[in-house]
């Protein structure tokens, strides 16, 4: 057991912003058990995988953290809340889903709108595919197997052993195979089925700046909310969004959209 001293550190620096002490309301809230999570989340253990009850407003979810890195991810998205996202949301794209943990937030927050998640690795695609079983909310997802990126092709793809950061740019020794599709291949077969969506959410570890990049100017009017997991801005398109970064997380508003 050894303590996660840049945790610690980013703990006590941390704990005046509101936005950590709504952090860690929302732990102690809506986590059980909680005190277990603030605990792992400070000192690593080798006791995994780890099973947390999470309140969301349609129910309670069984999610499992199968390693450190999967409890970061938990934080971020259900605790920290970097995806926020409001409870009459319909559509939802997310690209990454790794485990299912953002693609579990979004279908939490009501019991009607639909997602669709590309997950490349197929290990991820299983610990995904479990979870959504478990809560019962795989009749609302669409699972795809391939990655998404600025350009349709045949792509080398980078694993490590968390599944976290496995990514297109990753440099590993292990890499695999898979099909990439660009990102208006994407929207243009979810806007067959749909009008509008809601949330475009972008974690591709370092291919979400060329992503945005790549959309049509075409499909803009109709993506009322794009999250990336990135530093970068794409300032081409303040024309129709406005852009706000908190973090590693870069929001693009649109403008046509309350």
């Amino acid at each position: 057991m050894i303590l996660n001293n840049r945790s610690i550190e980013k703990l006590l620096s941390s704990i005046y912003e509101k936005r950590y002490q709504k952090n860690v309301i929302n732990i102690l809230t809506k986590c059980s058990p909680s005190l277990k999570f603030l605990f792992k989340y400070v000192v690593h253990t080798n006791k995994y995988p780890y099973t947390f009850n999470i309140k969301t407003p349609l129910k309670t979810l069984k999610i499992t953290a199968y390693h450190y890195h999967d409890l970061l991810t938990i934080n971020e998205i259900f605790f920290r809340e970097d995806y926020l996202s409001s409870t009459n949301i319909k559509c939802i794209v997310d690209l990454g889903g790794n485990i299912g943990i953002s693609c579990m937030y979004f279908l939490s927050r009501n019991s009607n709108c639909k997602v669709y998640t590309y997950e490349p690795y197929g290990e991820n695609r299983n610990k995904l595919s479990k979870h959504l079983l478990i809560n019962n909310l795989n009749e609302r997802v669409e699972i795809n197997k391939e990655a998404v990126s600025s350009t349709t092709k045949k792509a080398s793809f980078g694993i490590e052993p968390t599944g976290r950061y496995c990514g297109l740019y990753l440099n590993s020794n292990k890499t695999i195979t898979i099909d990439c599709l660009s990102i208006n291949t994407v929207l243009e077969k979810i806007f067959s089925k749909h009008n509008t969506i809601d949330i475009l959410k972008i974690d591709i570890e370092d291919a979400e700046f060329e992503t945005i990049q790549a959309i049509s100017n075409d499909f803009l009017p109709r993506i009322k909310l794009i999250y990336s997991e990135s530093i970068k801005i794409d300032k081409s398109k303040d024309f129709m969004f406005d852009i706000s970064q908190v973090g590693t997380i870069t929001t693009y508003k649109n403008k046509l959209f309350d």
